[in-house]
């Protein structure tokens, strides 16, 4: 008695397989086009944040020791996500040393 199923179902099994290998394939590189898509776009922003004068001077007004409170208040006032409010903070500082 033979347990595999016929050639025929044996190729359509492969088949779905395959197709279903590349769905996931797909989808993973999307993800990762569209999470790459946004931290270019986040960093853009940043960079236009740095180039004007005004941000410097709201940052040199609204900075204090506690790194926690100034993250917050940057997400708070220009919306930015946390890793490029900490970015923020280290080019401020690294370019005002007495400032904060």
């Amino acid at each position: 008695m033979d347990l595999l199923p016929p050639n025929h179902a044996r190729s359509n099994m492969t088949f779905i397989a395959l197709t279903n290998i590349f769905l996931i394939v797909l989808f993973i590189f999307t993800m990762l086009l569209v999470r790459w898509r946004n931290r270019k776009l986040k960093q853009a922003y940043l960079a236009r944040l740095l180039k004007q004068p005004e941000t410097f001077e709201w940052l040199s007004r609204n900075l204090s020791d506690n790194d926690a409170e100034d993250i917050q208040a940057i997400r708070t006032h220009f919306g930015l996500p946390l890793q490029e409010s900490k970015q923020l903070i280290n080019i401020f500082s690294s370019q005002n040393p007495g400032k904060r």
